[in-house]
C-alpha cells in the first residue's frame, strides 16, 4: 500500500513539474479547451432534458418506493379494480394485495420464517 502511494505521489509530482515548465499561455490554451469542452457537454445534456422533457405525451409515474423484500412476496395478486393503463406485471403497491410480511419485519425475521416454514 505504501509503495503505491509512493508511486501515485511521484507521478502526481511529474506531472505537476510539467504543468509548471509549460508556458502560462500554454497553460491558459489547456484550462480554456478543458472548459469549453465541459461547457459544451452540459448544453448538450440541458438540451437533451429539455427535449425529452417537452416530447408529447411524456408521463411520470410517481409511486411509493417499494421495499425489494416485500415485493418478493407470494401474494402480488391484482385487485379487481386495477386500473388498465398500469402494466399488469408491475402494478402501484395500492393495488396489490397485502403481502404475508409486513413493512416492520426485520431480514432476518423474514429470512427465519421462511427457513422454518412460517406464517
Amino acid at each position: 500500500m505504501k509503495t503505491l502511494r509512493a508511486s501515485i505521489n511521484n507521478w502526481i509530482d511529474k506531472l505537476n513539474g510539467q504543468w509548471r515548465a509549460m508556458p502560462v499561455k500554454k497553460q491558459h490554451h489547456h484550462i480554456l479547451l478543458l472548459f469549453s469542452a465541459y461547457a459544451l457537454l452540459s448544453i448538450i445534456v440541458l438540451v437533451k432534458v429539455c427535449y425529452d422533457v417537452a416530447k408529447p405525451g411524456n408521463t411520470i409515474r410517481i409511486d411509493h418506493i417499494e421495499n425489494p423484500v416485500i415485493r418478493q412476496g407470494k401474494s402480488s395478486v391484482i385487485r379487481e379494480d386495477n386500473p388498465s393503463n398500469y402494466p399488469q406485471d408491475n402494478p402501484p403497491n395500492y393495488l396489490r394485495d397485502n403481502s404475508p410480511v409486513s413493512p416492520q419485519d426485520s431480514i432476518t425475521t423474514i429470512l427465519d420464517n421462511k427457513k422454518y416454514g412460517r406464517q
